[in-house]
Formats: C-alpha cells, structure tokens, sequence
C-alpha cells in the first residue's frame, strides 16, 4: 500500500520556540544543509480545540491555515514535504476535528496525523467520541487524502479506547519507539513495536527517539533498523535546539533510506543511440517566457557526470526546454527521458515528442512521475523518426505543473534508442498522452562538431536580437580565446551553461547555432539591432508602492489587501523596511512581505536608513536582507534619493552635485554596498534619484541628471571601479528610477524637449533614458537590456498629491485612473521598464501608516472609512476583461 511516506525521512517539529531565532526559511535550511536525506517535516498544528500556537510562543507558532502555508511554502522553496499532526483531546468532537481538517485542506499539505496517547495532555474520550471525530474528518477529507495513527505501541494502555476505534479510518500506522525512554536496545524496541503491529495489515512509518540525549550512534541504528524491518518511512521525534544538534544532525544524516540510496546507473547509451544533456554544446535550448525569482534555475551533475538543471515547477509555464537530435538515419527509436536521483520531485513532469506521420508534423504529450523514480530512463513512446524532416524526434519539457507547492523537476539526459536496443535500458511508462498537431517551429536537426566561427556568428546573431555588442557577450560569457584559432573546434562550455549572460540571451545564440554554417554566417554578416518594436501588453510590469514609509498593514487586514492587490492584477510590491533583523513575528514587515510572496506578488524591499549618506548601509539592514534572502525575496533598495538632502547628514552645500566629494563617496558606498547584497543573496539597486529637472533648468543643488551624468563618470573613468559595477550587474544588480508623467505625454523626449539646449529633463515618464544613458557610456551595460530597470515610485499622481506642486493637475478620479492603466499599458509596449510601482496604495491606518507628509497621494482614501478611487476600479475590470 503506497504512503506519502515511502523511503522517507522526517523531522517531527512540535513547537516553533523550540527553534528561537529562527525563521520558517531558517530551518528549511538547516534541514537541507544538515541532513541531505531528510524530506520534510510533520508539522504539530493543534492539541484539542486550540491552535498549537496559543501553546508556544515564536513567530513560527501555528495559529491556523495561513501559518502552516508559510510552512508549506518555505519547505517546498527546498523541495521538504510538509506533514501535519496534532493531539485530540475527545472533549469536543466537532471543534476538535475542525482543526484537523483545516490544517489537512491546506494547499500543499501531504498527510494527517492523529497522535492518541493516554494522560491528561492527550486523549480523555470515549471510543464513540473517537469514532466520531474520525468520521467527521474522513467525510470532510475524503479517503484518498492519507490518515495516519501515531501511538505507543506497546499496549500498555486499552486499544479498543485509543486505537482500535480509529483503524478503519487511517492508513498506516505511526509508533512512537524512543529506546531510551524505554529502557531498551534500539532494536529490541522496534522489534516489540512491529511484533505488535504487523498483524493490522498497514503500513509501519515509525516515530523514532533523537532527543533526550540518545546516543547518537543509536540515532542511525533506529532508522537503518527500521527500514531493514521494512518500515514505509520513518520521522524522528524531534525539531528543537535543546534536543537536536550537530551531533544529533550528523546521526541523521547517516541514516541510509530506500528512497534514498544510490541505484546502479544503468547503461548510458545502448549501441546506436543518441543523447543529449544540458552541457553539449549543441542539440540543448532553454526557453525562459518569465523569470521568477522564486523558482530559479538550479545546477547538478547526474549519475553520469553530465551537467543537468532543475527548478520548482510552475503553474503558469516560465520556461522549456528543448531537444533536438541529430539522428545517423531514418528508422524506428525509443525517446527516453533521464529521471535523477535527486532535484525530481514532479509528479506531473510535462514532456512532449516531436514526430510526423507522413507529412503532417505531430506533437505527443506525455506526463511524467518524475517522484516514482531513480536514476532510471523512462520511455515516452517508440516513434519511427527520420533526421531529413525537420525538428523530427526534437523533446520538449516544460515547467509547467498544477502542482502545490511547486515540486523540484530536472532537466537532464534523452536519447533516441534504436527500437531493437531499447527493451533494457527504458523503463516503459504508463503516461497520461496527448496527441496533437504540433505548433511549435520546426528547427533543423544539428550539425556535426561546431568551430569557433561558427560560435562567434551565433554570438553576432543572438547579439543583434537585443542591440547588444557581441564582443561584450563573448568577453561576459569568459569566451575570448575562441578569437585564437577561429577555424579549431569549439571545446567550450555549452551555451547553456555560460555564466555571467541572461537567459534569453542563451536562447538565441543557441537558435543561432542551429543554422547550418553557411547560413549562419549569411545571418552573422548581414545582422544588425532591429528597429524599435512594440512590447506585449500583458500586464507584466504592473505594481505600486505600498505605504508611504515603513510600515505593514494591521494583521486582520493582509487578507483584504492581498485580495485587492490580485483582483487589480498587481505583480509588483515596493515595501520599505526600517525594522532589524530580528523584527519578524507574526504582523511584522517581515511576515506582510512573504504573504506577498506566496500569494504570487513580487516585493521589492527599500531598507529604509535615515540620513544613511556619507555612510554606507547599517549592518543590520544586511543582516536583515539576509533574511529576505533565504525566503526568495531578493530584490533589494539599497538607498533612496541621494539627491535629495534629507537623506544626508551633510549640509546642503556638501552634498550637492557641484562637490566631487558627494559624488566620489555616493559611488563608493553604493559599489561597497552592492557588493554586499550580492554576498547576502539579494540583487542590489543603483539608487533612483527623485525628479528634479525641467523646462530646460537645471537644479543647482540636486539635480538628479547631474547626480547621475557625475556619478556614472566617476565609476567608469577607472577601470577597477568600471569592472567593479559591470560585475554587479552581470551577478543580479539593476537600476531604481522613480519616473513620473506630470503634465507631459508618455512618449516626452527628456533629451529634446527644445527648451534651454539639451540639459535632460527628468520629470517625464521617460525620465528612465537619463541613466541609462549615463551607465551605457560609461561602462558599456544598457539598462533593460543587460539588468533590470524598474521604477519603485511615482507614476501618475493624484489630483491632490503634493508631488504635483507647480505642475498642472489632473481634475478628477476618473481622469486619474484612465492614465495610470494607459501609462501601464505604454511602458510595456514602448519601455524597456521590467516593473511600474506607482506611488503610492494607500495612506491610511489601513496600511499601516498615515503620513501627514502625503495625505491624498493613496488610491485609497478616508471617506468615512477606506474608499478606493477610480484606478482600482478601472485596474480591476481591465484586469477581469483581459483574464
């Protein structure tokens, strides 16, 4: 009988105190970095009617649903289960059960657990009472959802009150066996507990002993003991500083599983096969639709040795992958997929084959339980194949699955078998399969071995598709020897794999390379940037800033918000954070923003310094970011406005732009700063300068146009500091502007505007040219070309908003909320912006803070309570319209 348990190890966790300083993301990664072969967790949530949270006493504590998805969520970030478990009480049945089957219906959620031991703690009811509650929860849950029974199995108390009323209901059977408590040898005590229950005919996952300062040597017998005695899986009983260790995590770690134990590899190619990797050179293309920073790609080697690739799956397809052959001739092969050993949780694992049956181009459709196996090839069908059509034979895998969590799935080997030779090496499948005419674009089978030339007119081909310089691309992508001897063959790195280039930059070089060469070097001689094209509009770069400062919405409102956010098709988040690292309970910042986070809205975290300039960043806010890190939420603000003098603790005629010391030591500060983030994990800001410039003026104190024209001289006039920022580029940094239509039309040139010569003009939507003019001259990097470019504030203002001062307003709501859609739908089709985040949301209590700095600048307002104007409307039924 199959469990969610199979070949598995898990950590029982009862209370989150028992783990102090640590976050949900924290523990995920211990577990992983301490105990590779541990899967998950069975996560205590309730004892009787209460939540387990008003027993404990951390930000960790279960106080109902939301709490366990956060489990959910940071243990499916590192491919761990999450179980659940609790203690009823028999005192009031309904209630009881209610806490089990909301904590079971939370998505992502594996099984149920009931732990029914005797004293005043644990079960006081009748067997009736017993009977009961599980029919209540059964009915509610189903019988394919898995019930497991956790118990002292050495009957020392009445079965027929504690267990026997509960065995129909559940579907294994979970023993606690804690040797030392119980004064015996580790295997006379599991030999006791499978004696006793063996006999009930379902499965035995036992609860083993790791604290109370059990031998560690005893810790790895229980589990190796129990899975030779043939237990489903086992936990270990359990999570907390003072009773789990180094030691403690070592002895664990020992501990050899059936679902985890090295398979032999079978062979790799049969006689007369075919394979490709992520790491050949050619035949392999990554397709990348939507970068999601919380599901990155992830590199490993395979039982082979080859370089393989995985990520969580998603449920709106980011990326895939594609493979095509290059078959010796027509006939008739297996296609056979590579499942690894680790980095393949998917369950449904989304393959298509490429095939023709006469000449009409089909496309197969086969589903995949990556999870089911090992180091083994699967088989998505026999297909008689011939390398003179195009694309024939060619595999696509996406990631694409309706699975929650998302589940890790790997990329790795295929190869075309000859049919005759594939009876022992693929394992057949029985696959959900789909067939269809294909819609994807044929591509001509490979060639043999590639020169340097031809790699070189891939990078001009692929180059030109961005208005990129090739020779920056080979120089990024650590290339250049391949100028030496253009005619030798190309022995580097897959293109793939090449570091330090975007993905989608990957792509088309390696669509480039799969022209044949003289074709290719026809495409490379007469390439060259095209013309200015129309974006998607798809609302992709839709966002807003949150509160007008530091601060998260009252806890009973995250609920409405979040539903706000996504009902307006939100995507994006700017939340400014002023708290330590330690700030991270239930109704901090810190929790506002993972609730952001798994509800699908990316934040972009300000870290919020008072008067931070002349000095760098506080070491607390990157400890902080550290955190924000470890939980997938990256994007980072690493300063604000320099330009403005309320973010100095200098005078005014110190830190303008007219003093060489302001610019020499904001450039040091932030390429010192930014290099920091990157080692905390986070992707650092160059600062957005607040808008200052117009009609043809130029401010004499804080002019950003000048801040950034001096600052980005500065950096690049010296070939260390040019280096230096090109390289947080290449490794995830990117450009904050704070842009702003004001009176002027979306498409206003801030160059020439007419007015006063060519000094640039900020205050205009476009306003986003003016660094990135200053970065591409200087250092050779185009914003929204090679790093993001997105704007954190501003937008369109309200009619009221102060940041309309001196300009001409709007005169009304309506008016308003017809340009802030039209400016999102612009700047996907005209920007190179990755992300709008208009100021600002709301302020109001509502969101947490209400500044007196800006009372009418929320799309939320006070009328007699919290009033949304035009723009949610008019965002809500475009959003609905386009869905």
């Amino acid at each position: 009988m199959p469990t969610p348990y199979d070949g598995k190890i898990l950590l029982v966790q009862v209370k989150g105190q028992f783990l102090a300083r640590k976050s949900i993301g924290d523990v995920s990664r211990m577990i992983v970095d301490n105990m590779p072969n541990v899967d998950g967790v069975f996560l205590q949530t309730s004892q009787g009617k209460e939540w387990q949270g008003k027993f404990d006493n951390d930000a960790k504590e279960i106080n109902g649903p939301g709490e366990i998805g956060q489990w959910v969520s940071a243990m499916a970030s590192r491919g761990l289960d999450t179980h659940v478990w609790g203690i009823p009480h028999g005192l009031n049945v309904a209630d009881e059960a209610q806490r089990f089957i909301d904590a079971a219906k939370t998505p992502g959620v594996k099984s149920l657990g009931l732990d029914v031991e005797h004293g005043a703690n644990y079960y006081r009811g009748a067997a009736d009472g017993a009977r009961q509650m599980m029919q209540l929860i059964r009915d509610a849950l189903g019988w394919d959802f898995h019930i497991a029974l956790i118990l002292d199995a050495r009957r020392n108390r009445p079965f027929n009150v504690y267990v026997d009323p509960c065995l129909p209901f559940v579907n294994s059977l979970h023993p606690m066996v804690y040797p030392k408590d119980f004064g015996k040898p580790a295997r006379e005590a599991l030999d006791a507990a499978f004696g006793l229950l063996e006999p009930y005919g379902k499965p035995i996952v036992p609860m083993l002993q790791s604290y109370n300062g059990i031998a560690p040597a005893d810790i790895t017998v229980q589990g190796d003991y129990a899975f030779q005695k043939g237990a489903a899986g086992i936990s270990y009983f359990c999570l907390g500083d003072k009773h789990m260790n180094a030691p403690e995590f070592e002895a664990v770690a020992a501990v050899q599983s059936p679902g985890k134990q090295k398979r032999p590899t079978p062979e790799k190619l049969p006689p007369g096969s075919v394979g490709l990797w992520p790491d050949d050179a050619r035949g392999y293309t990554e397709h990348v639709y939507e970068n999601v920073p919380a599901r990155p790609w992830h590199d490993f080697r395979d039982a082979y040795g080859h370089g393989a690739r995985w990520k969580l799956t998603s449920p709106t397809n980011d990326v895939a992958v594609t493979y095509t052959p290059n078959l010796p001739a027509p006939g008739r092969f297996s296609v056979e997929v590579f499942i690894p050993l680790e980095n393949a949780e998917a369950k449904r694992a989304d393959y298509h084959v490429i095939y023709h049956e006469g000449s009409a181009e089909k496309e197969r459709q086969v589903k995949i339980d990556q999870s089911a196996r090992s180091d083994e090839w699967v088989s998505l069908g026999v297909f008689d194949l011939d390398p003179r059509k195009a694309g024939d034979g060619r595999v696509n895998i996406t990631d694409f699955s309706d699975e929650q969590p998302s589940q890790p799935i790997a990329f790795a080997g295929v190869r075309w078998v000859p049919a005759a030779a594939s009876a022992p090496g693929g394992t057949p499948t029985t696959p959900v399969v789909t067939t269809r005419p294909a819609v994807t674009t044929p591509v001509t089978a490979s060639q043999p071995a590639i020169t340097n030339q031809e790699v070189i007119n891939a990078f001009i081909v692929g180059a030109a598709k961005f208005g990129d310089k090739f020779t920056d691309l080979v120089a990024a992508a650590n290339l250049n020897a391949i100028y030496d001897n253009r005619k030798a063959a190309y022995t580097g790195p897959a293109i793939a794999v090449l570091p330090n280039i975007g993905t989608d930059r990957k792509a088309a070089i390696a669509e480039a390379l799969k022209l044949p060469p003289a074709d290719l070097a026809k495409a490379a001689a007469s390439a060259k940037p095209p013309a200015p094209g129309k974006g998607k509009i798809d609302g992709r770069a839709w966002g807003v800033h949150g509160s007008a400062g530091s601060a998260a919405p009252p806890r009973h409102m995250w609920d409405f918000w979040i539903r706000e956010l996504k009902d307006m098709g939100i995507k994006w988040y700017k939340q400014c954070d002023s708290t330590g690292p330690d700030d991270i309970g239930d109704g901090s910042i810190f929790r506002w923003v993972l609730a952001l986070r798994d509800a699908g809205i990316t934040p972009v975290v300000r870290y919020q310094q008072g008067h931070q300039f002349p000095n760098r960043l506080a070491g607390v806010f990157f400890d902080k970011m550290s955190r924000y890190a470890r939980e997938g939420v990256v994007w980072a603000e690493i300063g604000n406005e320099p330009n403005l003098i309320h973010e100095w603790q200098w005078p005014v005629e110190e830190m303008t732009w007219q003093k060489g010391e302001s610019i020499r030591t904001l450039s040091e500060v932030w390429l010192n700063d930014a290099e920091e983030a990157l080692r905390r994990g986070a992707r650092p800001a160059w600062y957005a300068m607040a808008p200052t410039d117009w009609q043809g003026g130029v401010n004499p104190f804080f002019s950003g146009p000048k801040f950034q024209e001096l600052c980005w001289r500065y950096i690049g006039s010296d070939g260390g500091r040019k280096e230096r920022a090109r390289a947080i580029f290449r490794k995830g940094g990117w450009v904050a502007v704070h842009v702003a239509a004001y009176e002027f039309p979306f498409d206003f040139d801030p160059f020439n505007h007419g007015v006063g010569g060519r000094a640039p003009w900020d205050m205009c939507l476009r306003g986003y040219e003016v660094p990135r003019k200053y970065i591409a001259e200087n250092i050779g990097l185009t914003p929204g070309k090679e790093m993001p470019i997105m704007s954190t504030e501003s937008g369109v203002f309200t009619p009221e908003s102060r940041s309309m001062d001196g300009h001409e307003r709007l005169p009304n709501d309506e008016t308003h909320g017809a340009l802030v859609l039209k400016m999102f739908d612009w700047l996907e089709e005209n920007s190179p912006l990755q992300a709008m985040m208009p100021w600002c949301l709301a302020v109001h209590d509502a969101i947490g803070l209400n500044n007196a700095d800006f009372p009418s600048d929320g799309w939320y307002i006070e009328q007699g309570g919290l009033k949304p104007r035009a723009v949610v409307g008019k965002l809500k039924a475009a959003r609905a319209q386009r869905k």
